[in-house]
């Protein structure tokens, strides 16, 4: 035994205390089952779509965790209202808080509700992580050369410009903080890359300006913007999932990362339309509610 690291995890009744024991030498490689070929990532702020040689995955990241949000929010008003009525002379009439050094009253009910609040947050923490550890196995058993595209879910967060419309309202500013919070997408990537690094591969991140995985047709070569509400699109005589699409271009990544090998999707165009179908169908029969952006 090297050293002990002390953990701290909030439970409804308090902290527990456990101990991490770090052992000398060189950590055991876990077992993963090495299966070569290309996969394609097109990763969103709550669903994640996956395209391989053999099979087609479209899913919705931790489907539950929305469901602790919503108690998460409950817990938050209850403590915000015990929070005013223990303390009125800290609020304005306007309901704002006075401004200054305050003293807070906590009640009991409050301190519960505090140790509630925390207990919640770590489950969901906890569920998101399995999930994604579980979804991250699926995918690297369809290939080990998997492409992705170089994401910036800090600048995703980032609330919008303070813009007023025509009728003098102001837009919405904004835009996807909250499902960030729900279902971790970075923390997929980052799970599949260390997982990689046990076959001593790496995650392969592709240039966003030049790849444009969105707006490009393979079979007429050029490429169309789309709107974020269009989520169906027509490939030659094909319509198709336009997640699913994009995975499929990044599946066929050129070694450069910069652009997608048009002969290879020509090539491999006919099984992907046989994968999404199916892959499509697969999620029908399940008769479950799915997100909009799924679009069908």
């Amino acid at each position: 035994i090297k050293f002990v690291m002390i953990k701290r995890l909030p439970f409804s009744t308090g902290y527990r205390y456990y101990l991490v024991i770090v052992l000398e030498g060189i950590a055991p490689n876990k077992k993963i089952n090495e299966v070569s070929g290309n996969v394609g990532i097109d990763i969103g702020t709550s669903t994640v779509a996956v395209c391989s040689e053999d099979k087609c995955i479209l899913k919705e990241l931790a489907p539950k965790s929305n469901k602790y949000l919503s108690k998460l929010n409950q817990v938050m008003i209850k403590l915000e209202n015990s929070r005013r009525l223990n303390n009125p002379e800290n609020f304005n009439e306007n309901g704002t808080v006075k401004k200054g050094k305050l003293s807070w009253k906590k009640s009991k009910n409050y301190k519960k509700l505090m140790w509630k609040l925390k207990t919640l947050h770590r489950k969901r923490s906890a569920y998101v992580k399995c999930e994604h550890e579980k979804l991250a196995n699926e995918i690297i058993n369809l290939g080990n050369y998997i492409n992705v595209e170089r994401m910036s879910f800090n600048g995703l967060q980032r609330k919008g410009k303070l813009e007023k419309k025509e009728n003098g309202t102001y837009k919405k500013r904004k835009r996807f903080g909250k499902s960030l919070l729900s279902k971790s997408p970075a923390l997929l990537i980052s799970i599949i890359d260390r997982k990689l690094g046990y076959l001593g591969n790496k995650i392969n991140k592709v240039d966003t300006n030049t790849f444009k995985a969105s707006q490009y047709n393979h079979i007429k070569d050029t490429y169309e913007k789309k709107t974020l509400s269009v989520r169906m699109t027509t490939i030659g005589e094909k319509v198709v999932q336009r997640d699913l699409y994009s995975a499929f271009l990044l599946m066929n990544s050129k070694e450069n990362l910069k652009e997608t090998d048009r002969a290879k999707c020509l090539d491999t165009f006919g099984d992907f339309i046989i994968n999404e179908s199916k892959c499509i169908n697969e999620i029908k029969k399940l008769n479950i509610k799915r997100p909009h952006s799924f679009g069908f």
